[in-house]
């Protein structure tokens, strides 16, 4: 499951570097295994740091939801529905 989620986070994050052309598949799966590996790297530090970690991309996660509503809602409230 989590490999699945570093793969698709590494695919979202390597498409602006690649704009106009298909993202090389290699690269894809190399960031999502560094990805992988820094977070099981912090979990084994210490777990206190990993809940901080987890409570950021959380709150990321929230942010960026909240801001896609409350865009939707304004482009609704703008629009010219007549």
């Amino acid at each position: 499951m989590q490999a699945i989620v570093a793969l698709t986070f590494a695919e979202y994050a390597a498409k602006p570097f690649f704009p106009n052309c298909p993202i090389p598949q290699d690269l894809v799966k190399l960031f999502g295994a560094i990805c992988l590996c820094l977070l099981t790297a912090v979990n084994c530090i210490s777990t206190k740091l990993s809940m901080k970690v987890q409570d950021i991309f959380t709150a990321g996660k929230l942010i960026a939801l909240v801001s896609i509503i409350a865009m939707g809602v304004y482009g609704m409230i703008i629009s010219d529905t007549n």
